[in-house]
């Protein structure tokens, strides 16, 4: 049996020729590899990072939405509420009025008060008039004795003549004039000044105990 000759010089530079090539074919194929993986790696991180800005954003959006949502619920509460106290402003305001007329009405009817009454607008009369002569105009309803007792304290307070006007359209009370000037000591004159009264009743009524038996909610 004869043995193989021996691989000639040509033979063992291709051998290695091959090898070179194959080796370098890896190594380019491992770096391709590496790059590639380097680049999905940087893809990846940029991708993340993006969803994280939209999920911030996302987040902040949704947070503002809500807390737009609150102000505008808290906006319409409070309108809803500001309504509802205005509501029960005017109907306790109208109650009064009615009330009120209703008193004063009473108050003329009962001979006791409506002396009280007219006392009081002939010394406000007194101040405002003083020594001169007046017109009284008054309820029909005034009894000739109460005029006479009225006529003498128009007199004691300074007043040289009075001239007496029943006057129908005066449900009760009473006006003094005088060189154009006017006391007014009607239930229309007296709850003339409409703002004040209406403060001092809501004040007087804010400050009434909840329990209050008078209070209406």
């Amino acid at each position: 049996m004869s043995r193989a000759p021996p691989p000639s010089v040509l033979e063992l530079q291709t051998e290695q020729l091959l090898e070179r090539v194959t080796r370098s074919s890896t190594a380019r194929r491992e770096a391709l590899r590496a790059t590639a993986a380097e680049q999905a790696r940087v893809i990846v991180r940029a991708a993340r990072a993006e969803a994280r800005a939209r999920v911030r954003a996302a987040i902040a959006e949704e947070r503002d939405r809500l807390e737009r949502g609150r102000r505008q619920l808290a906006a319409r509460v409070r309108l809803e509420a500001q309504r509802h106290a205005r509501e029960r402003t005017r109907a306790l305001l109208a109650r009064m009025w009615q009330e009120l007329d209703a008193v004063l009405a009473a108050r003329w009817q009962n001979a006791v008060q409506r002396a009280q009454w007219s006392e009081a607008a002939l010394a406000a009369a007194s101040a405002l008039l003083p020594e001169r002569a007046w017109r009284i105009e008054i309820a029909s309803s005034l009894a000739d004795a109460e005029r006479s007792a009225l006529e003498r304290l128009a007199r004691a307070r300074g007043c040289p003549a009075v001239e007496w006007v029943c006057d129908p359209t005066i449900p009760a009370g009473l006006r003094v004039r005088s060189d154009g000037v006017c006391l007014d000591a009607t239930i229309a004159g007296l709850l003339a000044a409409r703002g004040e009264i209406e403060g001092a009743f809501l004040a007087e009524y804010e400050a009434m105990p909840v329990g209050g038996s008078t209070r209406v909610a």
